[in-house]
């Protein structure tokens, strides 16, 4: 079984752009919704909800 949840990403930050640099993992594999800044209310209560299997949002303040 696999579960997940919130993580203190500082913490571990480094180790997650290695696994991105070495080709590892890649953005899209990670990445479910993306939105503009100005729906960002929306987005986390797409985050909270899961909604449309969502486990992250990119928020684009140029879009």
């Amino acid at each position: 079984m696999i579960r997940a949840g919130q993580v203190p990403v500082h913490n571990i930050i480094d180790q997650l752009l290695g696994y991105v640099e070495a080709g590892r993992v890649t953005l899209e594999d990670v990445i479910t919704h993306r939105m503009p800044l100005t729906e960002v209310s929306r987005a986390y209560e797409i985050f909270d909800k899961k909604e449309g299997g969502c486990v992250k949002v990119v928020l684009d303040p140029w879009s």
